[in-house]
């Protein structure tokens, strides 16, 4: 791999050997041709095994928790279940022409996710059930980094031609903006305000007050983001079923012919009974009470220390800290009290720069930080390949605008 001097080469190499681990590759070079390929070693199941495997991971709970920590059960027992030797080098793996892979002159990447979305408009056919299920519903990660390289966030290429600049690299490297507060901040705000003071045991807290804490939110999670601790809190209420699905948070579901724009639109308010949306923002605020943190804390107050806190957001956003900036939005108590909680805005820097601890956020200009989105993305002029098992890597050597 290390003397390949183009995509070609790497692949190439890449299939005589068929040595890599457990690794995505994605790769670019002076040519402008990607390559992105799932070359890890697959068990070589038969078409009928497959089938009933893929099914069983949606219909049998075993299979399912099992396949959630990454193991999948067989039935050891049924010689059907054996692995087919076809011609790999290593027998009963699945031969290196039948894995996952896309060739391309645009961009590739992976966030994380099964194979099948490597790009953000082309898709990659359906390969072995052990290389990834295909068709399911994609991480938020995954969709907020199609949407950069995609070019339809603001953080996108500006070069000739639709290229990507060094500067549109950083800046799409280092913005911390929160997909999620993108496409849903806006409909929670307006429940929350519609909601008024909610009452939980001995307290009451005023959503109306929330409402203009988040209204007021940059969408980031940079250092002086006010605001954001509130929202990774509440999206943290949400499991991870419902932040890919659709249940009581989304209104249009995943659709696999959509997949990186689905699902989509803050779900309505039921007509009847508790409205979910306003249940978890008090569930949030609850939490947050109880570690010490102030609703209008500062990211940056949050880094200093960090505590569990659940997993809330897509965003590389800090953890849950007991430190609170000098800003508080209290609850108010149930006795009859008619204060309503208000926050004072933190003071802002404006050159702040994110420690590695902490993310990433550079100084950016009011236009430059209007609507921009965080990407993890990398770019390379000259034959290059990344392999990881747990970063997001996207290969930009030219204009986003897919081509078929």
């Amino acid at each position: 791999m290390d003397r390949a001097t183009s995509v070609g080469d790497l692949r190439a190499a890449v299939h005589e050997h068929q040595g890599l681990p457990w690794v995505n590759v994605i790769a670019a070079d002076r040519h402008g041709d990607v390559w992105y390929c799932d070359a890890s070693p697959t068990p070589n199941l038969s078409d009928e095994v497959s089938h009933a495997f893929d099914r069983a991971v949606d219909e049998d709970p075993l299979t399912a928790l099992f396949f959630s920590q990454r193991v999948a059960l067989l039935n050891g027992s049924d010689p059907a279940t054996e692995w087919i030797d076809d011609g790999a080098r290593q027998p009963g793996a699945v031969p290196p022409d039948r894995l996952p892979e896309l060739t391309t002159d645009t961009v590739a990447f992976n966030s994380n996710d099964p194979y099948w979305v490597a790009h953000p408009e082309l898709r990659v056919d359906r390969g072995p059930v052990l290389a990834g299920l295909y068709g399911r519903p994609l991480s938020p990660r995954t969709r907020m980094n199609a949407t950069v390289l995609s070019g339809a966030a603001p953080t996108g290429p500006s070069g000739p031609e639709g290229r990507w600049t060094h500067d549109d690299l950083e800046r799409a490297l280092l913005d911390n903006r929160s997909l999620l507060a993108e496409q849903l901040l806006d409909g929670v705000v307006d429940r929350c305000r519609s909601a008024g003071v909610v009452e939980r045991g001995s307290s009451a807290f005023d959503l109306g007050a929330i409402a203009d804490l988040l209204a007021g939110w940059d969408r980031a999670f940079d250092l002086t983001s006010v605001g954001a601790v509130v929202w990774r809190e509440f999206l943290g209420g949400f499991s991870n079923d419902d932040l890919r699905k659709a249940g009581p948070l989304y209104a249009e579901p995943f659709d696999p012919e959509r997949a990186t724009l689905t699902p989509s639109g803050l779900a309505p308010a039921p007509e009847s009974g508790t409205d979910p949306i306003v249940t978890r923002m008090v569930d949030a605020l609850v939490a947050l009470d109880r570690a010490g943190v102030a609703y209008a804390t500062r990211c940056s107050a949050t880094c200093s220390t960090s505590t569990a806190v659940a997993n809330a957001s897509h965003s590389t956003g800090p953890t849950r800290s007991r430190e609170s900036s000098t800003s508080s939005l209290r609850t108010v108590p149930s006795s009859g009290a008619t204060s309503s909680p208000r926050c004072r805005p933190a003071t802002r820097s404006p050159g702040a720069r994110r420690s590695p601890a902490c993310g990433s956020a550079a100084t950016r200009s009011p236009t430059e930080r209007r609507r921009s989105w965080s990407s993890g993305s990398t770019t390379t002029d000259r034959s290059a390949a990344a392999s990881s098992p747990t970063d997001s890597r996207a290969t930009l050597p030219r204009s986003t605008t897919p081509t078929r």
